[in-house]
């Protein structure tokens, strides 16, 4: 009787652990598939909620031109500003949020002639130590605040072109062309919560920078920037 009790008890203690390690291995490969992310407000953290995080494989491809036709997936994140994708999806990515800069790392698309479809912004990768793969990511995008630019040419007989750049990034803005010889005034986004390098690029005949400012200006700030060159 006993030998048929302690029998019994191994083969449900067998079972028990043979389940556990089933859901473990299950739960391990799951994790390993899936790759994590949340996105936030640059400069306070505040998770951003409804943003849209979009991934690109290629659909059709082609020998002579590469890939013809780019399938996209997309969700929104939820409240905490959380979002996640398959590993194989990952690699090219784009996060988009209204008032926003958007955030875009697609290192295949529109590779032709070395050119990387990209804006960076800053991210903070995460690594699984037993497996040294990528688990998650925290992205913080840069909001979009609207200043008053006074642009006064001093006498330079070329055009030119306004650029700005969250410097600490090299993530580039909007580029607003110049007419030689004309002053102008206009309303221009620069990156809310970020150093700004804000700046004229002269044409002719020295293809040089010039009228240098730089600034960190905060999220909504009301702000009139004088440049001249």
């Amino acid at each position: 009787m006993k030998l048929i009790v302690n029998y019994l008890s191994l083969v449900f203690i067998s079972l028990f652990y043979l389940v556990s390690c089933s859901k473990k291995d299950v739960h391990s490969v799951t994790q390993n598939l899936m790759i994590y992310g949340r996105v936030v407000e640059a400069g306070t953290d505040q998770p951003l909620n409804g943003a849209e995080f979009i991934t690109s494989t290629c659909g059709r491809t082609d020998n002579v031109f590469g890939c013809l036709r780019w399938d996209e997936v997309s969700s929104f994140t939820g409240v905490e500003g959380k979002f996640s994708a398959s590993r194989e999806q990952f690699r090219n990515r784009q996060l988009r949020k209204n008032g926003y800069w958007d955030y875009i790392d697609e290192p295949d698309v529109n590779a032709l002639g070395g050119y990387v479809n990209s804006r960076p912004a800053p991210v903070t990768y995460y690594t699984n130590i037993s497996s040294g793969q990528l688990d998650s990511i925290l992205v913080k995008l840069f909001p979009v605040t609207t200043i008053t630019m006074h642009v006064r040419n001093t006498g330079a007989s070329t055009g030119a072109t306004l650029q700005c750049k969250a410097y600490q990034y090299g993530t580039k803005g909007d580029n607003i062309s110049l007419r030689p010889g004309i002053d102008s005034s206009f309303q221009y986004p620069v990156f809310g919560n970020a150093g700004n390098r804000i700046f004229i690029f002269r044409d002719y005949p020295f293809n040089d920078t010039v009228g240098i400012q730089v600034r960190y200006i905060t999220k909504g700030e009301v702000l009139g920037l004088d440049i001249s060159y």
